[in-house]
C-alpha cells in the first residue's frame, strides 16, 4: 500500500471519528437536558414542598398533631371530585375535633392549607395564613344551610360571622380548623391575625 493511499485512509478515519463525536455531542446535548432538567427541577419542587409544609405546620396546631389512624380520609372522599386530582399531600392530612367529618392537609405542592368537609374543599395559601391569619370558604346544601369553614393560623382570636341582616355570631377555632352554620348567606368574617383586625367579605349571591 502506497503511502500516499495510508495517509488518505488515515484522513478518513479521523474525519469519520471527529464526525461520530461531534453527533455523539449533540446527541448528549439535545436529548440529556430533559432527564437532567427533571432531575434538578424535582429536587426543586419537593424543597419548595417540604418548606411549605414546615411553615403551614409551624401556624396550623392540627398539623403539628402525631398522624393516628383517624386521620386517614373516608374512601368516599378519597374517590370523590373533590380530590380526583391529587389536590392533597395524605401524609399531612389530620382530622378536625369537631363533630362533622373534617379534614385539614397541606396541598400536594406544599403551597396551600386546605380544609375538607363533607361537600367542601377550601384551600388558603401559606403566604396568606402567615399574612393575614386565615380565608374562609363557604358550601351551602340548599337555600337555608351554608356552612363557613377555613384553616386559621395560631393567635388567630375573636372570629365572628356577620350575616345579611348585620347579626354576628362568635366563631369557635380548634387546633386551627373552624366550622360555623348559618341559615342566612354570610355576609363578611371577621378576626384579629397576625396584621391585627381583619375580615373577609364574600361576594353576593346573583
Amino acid at each position: 500500500m502506497s503511502a500516499a493511499r495510508t495517509t488518505l485512509r488515515s484522513i478518513g478515519i479521523a474525519v469519520a471519528l471527529a464526525v461520530t463525536a461531534a453527533l455523539l455531542v449533540a446527541l448528549a446535548t439535545a436529548g440529556g437536558d430533559s432527564p437532567h432538567a427533571a432531575q434538578s427541577a424535582e429536587p426543586a419542587a419537593e424543597r419548595s414542598a417540604a418548606a411549605g409544609r414546615a411553615a403551614a405546620a409551624a401556624e396550623v396546631a392540627l398539623l403539628r398533631r402525631p398522624r393516628a389512624a383517624r386521620d386517614a380520609l373516608p374512601t368516599d372522599v378519597l374517590a370523590g371530585p373533590l380530590l380526583a386530582d391529587g389536590a392533597l399531600d395524605l401524609a399531612t392530612a389530620r382530622r378536625a375535633p369537631t363533630g362533622r367529618r373534617a379534614y385539614v392537609a397541606s396541598s400536594a405542592d406544599g403551597q396551600e392549607v386546605c380544609a375538607v368537609i363533607d361537600g367542601g374543599l377550601g384551600c388558603t395559601a401559606v403566604s396568606a395564613l402567615l399574612d393575614e391569619g386565615t380565608s374562609p370558604s363557604v358550601i351551602w346544601h340548599d337555600p337555608t344551610e351554608y356552612v363557613v369553614f377555613g384553616v386559621a393560623a395560631d393567635g388567630v382570636t375573636d372570629v365572628e360571622l356577620v350575616d345579611l341582616d348585620d347579626r354576628a355570631q362568635p366563631v369557635t377555632v380548634t387546633d386551627g380548623f373552624y366550622a360555623v352554620e348559618s341559615d342566612t348567606w354570610p355576609q363578611r368574617l371577621t378576626w384579629t391575625g397576625p396584621s391585627g383586625s381583619a375580615s373577609f367579605d364574600f361576594p353576593e349571591l346573583s
